[in-house]
């Protein structure tokens, strides 16, 4: 079983990057980083003495972009204010591959940097017509075309090991940010027919497969007006919900596949495997069933939820886990859980994120790795 450290660039990019490495596949066990390459703003308290110590990114994309991919596109990458001077994340790079740690590319599917900012005719639309601040829509050729280009690149440049894809969902995210307001309390099923996009691109790929685009946003909007009037949220789950609206049913089917099938572009544009990061918003629409054969890695938040990542269908299964699960009185069970893991099948485990690691705890992941090894081979 593989254990990777999920580290943004400028917490391992410096002077220290050798001997840290060093330390990680040498003593701690470590086998290879994934590292962000692209992604969302990210605001970060960070545990080692560093300068900032609170680090503020608007994100965007974290290496120097290779001009001849994304020749002839409308949306261009939007290079990180960070990034002034250097490549930093060709050092990891070429520092991973000296001490054969594998490293993994980390991109943003739907929500890099500030392109729904500045592409505003790109970004996901809710049923109201509001547009998302946050996410562009993976449902849009030009947003494809950019992701396409990214991964082209990133393959192109450092040779990661794998590809992996978070925020690959289609959906206005916009209600799950901690500025959203909103009077009544939502339900399972109201939440998710906020979240629905319909932006021109979803309901033309909708149309052309002669689904109902008109009528399943009035479908959507009868049942969250009730909510919004009546205060009156909806018993039944999502699923049951939903099966009993056929055509909005077909609306959202419509945008998996319109996700599978960008899925299999990705895997023919990276010259490495893909990894889907399934995060909680992205189970819902996200699926690798029918698309190419992913890898998916599902965030773990308690125990009892390690077998959520053998039932996903997908070959090889992966599980993420916060960074706190190391830290302190929290050790211990890291410790147990990494041999059930390893049990269970598990092919890799990601600790999210290096960063928030204090070197300390690192002895807590050494104690895992070795505990493990002892563990599967006896």
């Amino acid at each position: 079983m593989q254990l990777f450290l999920l580290a943004y660039p400028w917490d391992v990019a410096d002077e220290t990057l050798g001997p840290r490495l060093d330390r990680l596949a040498g003593e701690v066990g470590v086998t290879g980083l994934s590292v962000w390459a692209a992604s969302p703003p990210v605001v970060a308290l960070r545990a080692r003495e560093v300068t900032p110590r609170v680090f503020q990114s608007r994100g965007g994309v974290f290496f120097q972009p290779g001009d001849r991919h994304y020749a002839g596109l409308r949306a261009q990458p939007i290079v990180s204010t960070w990034l002034r001077a250097g490549d930093p994340l060709k050092q990891v790079a070429q520092a991973c591959a000296s001490r054969t740690l594998e490293l993994r590319t980390v991109v943003s599917g739907s929500a890099m940097g500030r392109l729904a900012e500045r592409y505003p005719e790109l970004s996901c639309r809710n049923l109201f017509g509001a547009e998302s601040q946050q996410r562009t829509c993976l449902g849009n050729a030009e947003v494809q075309g950019l992701l396409l280009a990214t991964c082209a690149d990133l393959s192109t440049q450092f040779s990661p090991s794998a590809m992996v894809l978070a925020d690959f969902a289609i959906g206005w995210s916009d209600a799950r940010s901690d500025a959203f307001r909103c009077g009544p309390v939502l339900g399972p099923v109201e939440h998710l027919l906020l979240v629905t996009c319909f932006c021109g691109a979803c309901v033309r790929s909708a149309e052309e497969a002669g689904i109902d685009a008109p009528g399943a946003r009035r479908t959507a909007m009868r049942q969250l007006q009730t909510t919004l009037e009546q205060g009156t949220v909806e018993a039944k789950p999502s699923d049951e919900w939903l099966s009993g609206e056929p055509v909005l049913a077909s609306y959202r089917r419509r945008q998996v596949q319109v996700l599978n099938s960008l899925l299999r572009r990705l895997a023919d544009a990276c010259r490495c495997p893909i990894v889907l990061d399934m995060t909680p918003e992205a189970t819902g629409l996200a699926s690798p069933e029918s698309a190419v054969a992913a890898t998916v890695i599902t965030p773990i938040e308690r125990s009892e939820q390690l077998g959520l990542a053998v039932k996903t269908g997908a070959p090889r299964n992966e599980i993420r886990l916060p960074a706190w699960w190391a830290m302190g009185s929290r050790g211990p069970q890291l410790v147990g859980l990494l041999p059930e893991a390893a049990r269970l099948g598990i092919a890799a485990v990601t600790i999210d994120d290096y960063g928030a690691v204090p070197d300390a705890t690192l002895n807590t992941l050494k104690q895992a790795v070795r505990f493990t090894r002892r563990t599967v081979s006896a």
